[in-house]
């Protein structure tokens, strides 16, 4: 996982009008109750790289992110949950973001758990979890 994945999983959760100014890499706004609803926050992960072959070098890694889709009502954050997902999942396959000098393949989109609410605000905010990663590998290297 780099830089470059986490930017691409931001990019196309901002594709999503609701959520387009709203979108934060592992920092929630710090004060939630101030922060216009709906939002996202992205939390990155490496995953574990792997191998082809036992004598290779490890070239395949698994970008993994964790999403809280935060709104104000069951309702909303169902919603915004769902356009989310279809800029990720296109006739029930999952379709990884692209990333330069990257072949990315076999994703996975889920959600582990039912939805969440927070009730340390006033209001209380509602919160969807959603985990999504992929294999990304090298890109093959064309020969001019």
């Amino acid at each position: 996982m780099s830089w470059a994945d986490t930017q691409a999983v931001v990019a196309a959760i901002q594709q999503v009008p609701a959520v387009a100014d709203s979108t934060f890499p592992v920092l929630a706004p710090v004060q939630p109750e101030l922060q216009p609803l709906p939002y996202v926050v992205v939390f990155p992960s490496d995953g574990v790289d792997t191998a082809d072959r036992v004598t290779g070098p490890r070239v395949s890694e698994h970008p993994a992110f964790t999403l809280h889709v935060v709104g104000s009502s069951a309702n909303q954050t169902q919603v915004v949950t769902g356009l989310i997902k279809a800029r990720f999942v296109t006739g029930g396959r999952f379709i990884p973001p692209v990333v330069e000098g990257r072949r990315n393949s076999r994703g996975y989109w889920r959600s582990p758990i039912p939805l969440q609410t927070d009730t340390d605000v006033d209001p209380a905010l509602i919160y969807q979890v959603i985990e999504l990663g992929w294999v990304s590998e090298p890109a093959p290297v064309i020969a001019p």
